[in-house]
C-alpha cells in the first residue's frame, strides 16, 4: 500500500511540474507578444505631411536603419541618376506599414547614392485608414502605401505602388526614362 501511495505521489508530482512548465512556457509567450505590441504601440502613426529625417530618428529608426542598408545595383544607379535629372517625386507611405518600412527607407538609399535632393521630395504619412487630415491622399488617387509618384514638368510619368515590380531603382529607371511601366495594382480602362 506504501508503495501505491508513493508512485501515485510521485506521479502528481511529475505531472504537476509539467503543467507548471507549461503554463510558465505560456506566460512568457504572452509576455512576448505583450512586449511586442508595447514596442509598436510606442511609435505613433505618423499623419500628414513629414521630412524625412523624422523616420531617421527613433522609434522608426529600428525598421529604417535596417532597411536603409539595401545595397543596389550600382550600373543602375549610374543611369538613374541621369534620368532624374530634372523629375520630382512625391512619396505616400503609413509609418504602420511593412511595406512601407521597407520601400522607403531603401528608396532614401538608392536617392543619396545618387546624390538626389530628397528636402525636396513632399513626404505624407497616411493612417491605416490611407488618409490625412487635410485629405491630400485624394488628389493624388493614393489607394495604397507606399506610393512613389515621379512627375516632369509636371505630369505624372508613373508611380511604384506598394512594392516594386523589379526592384526599386530598376522601376524609377523605367519611369524616369519615359518607358512603359505597369505598376503592381495597374488596370487597362
Amino acid at each position: 500500500m506504501i508503495k501505491y501511495l508513493f508512485f501515485f505521489t510521485l506521479s502528481l508530482a511529475l505531472i504537476s511540474c509539467g503543467n507548471n512548465k507549461k503554463a510558465e512556457n505560456q506566460n512568457q509567450e504572452e509576455e512576448q507578444v505583450e512586449s511586442e505590441l508595447n514596442s509598436t504601440e510606442e511609435a505613433p502613426v505618423l499623419l500628414g505631411k513629414q521630412e524625412f529625417e523624422v523616420i531617421k530618428k527613433a522609434p522608426y529608426d529600428i525598421w529604417f536603419n535596417e532597411n536603409y542598408k539595401y545595397e543596389p545595383n550600382q550600373q543602375i544607379l549610374n543611369s538613374l541618376k541621369i534620368a532624374l535629372e530634372g523629375k520630382s517625386m512625391v512619396v505616400f507611405m503609413g509609418t504602420w506599414c511593412e511595406d512601407s518600412q521597407l520601400q522607403v527607407p531603401v528608396l532614401l538609399n538608392i536617392l543619396d547614392k545618387i546624390d538626389y535632393d530628397t528636402s525636396t521630395i513632399p513626404l505624407y504619412t497616411l493612417s491605416e485608414n490611407k488618409d490625412t487630415p487635410s485629405g491630400i491622399e485624394k488628389e493624388y488617387e493614393i489607394e495604397y502605401v507606399p506610393t512613389i509618384i515621379v512627375y516632369e514638368k509636371g505630369e505624372e510619368m508613373g508611380r511604384i505602388v506598394e512594392y516594386p515590380i523589379n526592384s526599386i531603382e530598376i522601376d524609377l529607371l523605367q519611369i524616369a526614362k519615359g518607358e512603359e511601366y505597369k505598376h503592381a495594382y495597374f488596370v487597362e480602362e
